[in-house]
């Protein structure tokens, strides 16, 4: 059996048995999580479905003794794990914790690169360039640095067509949008960076703006409806995960613009600074004026 547990150790997704042993105890989780991972070795095991019940028969009868192997193989198990999924992973244990802190935070710019790769390109099917990377890994650096964090403290966030990174109360945004030049509004959360990059023929959003709260109901959300209905606003996604709480006045909050066009149409709208408290978009796309919009 240690020469299975060998086996996973090499590959990425021993992660789930790692997160598994530490974390989760119950059988259904052990049986469903033992399933992902050996299903994508498939063809690299003969025996598939004598390896899988003997890992799930392992697993129930010899708790300890993997547990102890996996403490005593920590450091060569983390060192195994993707960028992803120790970012992912949340440990209870300070051991595991510190390593995986080391390990994330010891060389920023190679994790931040694989991020970008990994994460972002990757699962969102963009082809990017050098340049579109070194762009991103650049606004990903200097956020780090303006609000002193670490890669470590980065949280993902994942839509339907977008993929955040929060770090610490900025939102990193890249994906793609129906609407993207539209009337400005005092309810969009205001933008340090709003900008539409062409990569093969085909418009991907890159945006930043500050964090809010997502202590909203359906109340705040019909409010806002009703709102856009009287200025003459089509909204095709309302959701109330698209709205959020200000946790501070709604404007940008960084040491200099870094672009200044964000996209929005300028009206009377546009300098009006909603307290904090107030709710507004955090998503605004698939939003159409009446008067105005241009995809």
């Amino acid at each position: 059996m240690k020469e299975k547990l060998d086996l996973l150790i090499n590959q990425d997704d021993y992660y789930y048995v790692f997160e598994l042993l530490f974390d989760e105890q119950n059988k259904e989780y052990i049986n469903n999580t033992l399933d992902i991972i050996v299903q994508k070795y498939i063809k690299q095991i003969s025996d598939y479905e004598l390896f899988r019940m003997d890992l799930y028969d392992y697993f129930e009868n010899n708790k300890q003794f993997i547990e102890e192997y996996m403490k005593n193989n920590l450091k060569k198990i983390i060192n195994q794990l993707s960028i992803i999924n120790l970012i992912n992973y949340k440990s209870r244990n300070l051991e595991e914790r510190m390593l995986i802190k080391n390990r994330l935070d010891c060389n920023p710019q190679l994790s931040i690169e694989d991020i970008c790769k990994n994460k972002i390109f990757k699962e969102l099917n963009i082809n990017y360039d050098l340049a579109i990377l070194k762009f991103l890994i650049y606004i990903c650096s200097d956020i780090l640095k303006y609000e002193k964090k670490n890669i470590s403290d980065i949280i993902f966030i994942d839509g339907s067509g977008a993929r955040c990174l929060m770090i610490g109360d900025k939102i990193i945004k890249i994906g793609r949008r129906e609407t993207f030049r539209i009337m400005d509004d005092k309810r969009y959360l205001k933008p340090v960076l709003r900008k539409e990059i062409l990569i093969d023929n085909e418009k991907i959003c890159f945006e930043i703006t500050e964090r809010a709260s997502l202590d909203v109901n359906d109340n705040d959300l019909d409010y806002i409806i009703e709102e856009f209905k009287k200025k003459g606003k089509e909204w095709n996604d309302p959701s109330i995960d698209n709205i959020g709480k200000l946790i501070k006045p709604n404007t940008t909050y960084y040491k200099y613009p870094i672009y200044a066009d964000t996209g929005y149409i300028k009206n009377e709208e546009s300098n009006i600074i909603l307290p904090k408290g107030e709710i507004v978009i955090i998503d605004n796309d698939h939003i159409y004026d009446k008067v105005y919009t241009k995809k």
